[in-house]
């Protein structure tokens, strides 16, 4: 077997709907100032600085002999986020669902999930999707809440996602091969949901060894040919 470990925002009452409306609009759309994408395609609130929520690569596993890798991400916890016009993912402090940017062609390629605790406990979730938003896949895992219920339940875990073919390894299944896009949701309160989206970069196969140099044999022979008599 062959494995790869790698680490990993006119005055009056019209006035004031509309300026809200339109402030509204700048916070739900603001998830293609990442990467110029506009996932996770929803409406709804986007910036991680109203959410206190944020992941980070943790580590990526390759089985090349099986076709299958494993790719976890770690969950944080911020102290605050900024107050504005939305609830800071407050008192809803949970994470219900987490959604992924796969590459297309690669539905099926999640096979399970696994929810890994500081204390060592293993939690397996198979209920997986994938969605179809404006002609791009969106993998969404769920529902997580009984596991990521606080604050306190959601730091320092760590969320593996289970790759096998048709897309078994983090170079096919990211929709991007540098970087992978994630959204973290809670439940939807007031008729909108938070899910701040995130980018992790993504660890790249190592480069080819160089090709040896190519030894340097003796030059062809200057000893003069024998004159003839």
């Amino acid at each position: 077997m062959s494995r790869l470990l790698l680490p990993a925002h006119e005055t009056g009452p019209g006035a004031v709907l509309m300026l809200a409306l339109v402030a509204g609009m700048a916070v739900f759309v603001r998830a293609s100032y990442l990467t110029g994408t506009m996932f996770p395609y929803e409406n709804c609130v986007q910036n991680t600085k109203y959410s206190r929520f944020s992941a980070s690569f943790s580590s990526y596993s390759v089985d090349t002999i099986r076709n299958t890798s494993t790719f976890c991400i770690r969950l944080h916890v911020g102290p605050t986020c900024v107050s504005g016009p939305y609830r800071c993912c407050n008192p809803t402090a949970y994470i219900n669902k987490i959604k992924l940017s796969p590459s297309l062609g690669c539905r099926g390629s999640v096979g399970s999930v696994n929810v890994l605790t500081p204390s060592g406990k293993n939690y397996s979730v198979s209920s997986i999707y994938f969605e179809r938003h404006m002609g791009q896949d969106v993998m969404k895992v769920t529902p997580l809440m009984q596991w990521l219920k606080s604050p306190d339940a959601i730091r320092d875990v760590r969320v593996c996602f289970n790759l096998k073919r048709p897309c078994w390894n983090l170079n096919m299944f990211s929709y991007n091969t540098r970087k992978i896009e994630y959204s973290l949701y809670d439940k939807k309160v007031d008729d909108y949901e938070c899910c701040p989206v995130g980018v992790i970069g993504l660890p790249q196969p190592p480069s080819p060894p160089p090709r040896p140099s190519r030894p340097f044999g003796p030059g062809p022979s200057s000893a003069a040919e024998p004159t003839a008599p």
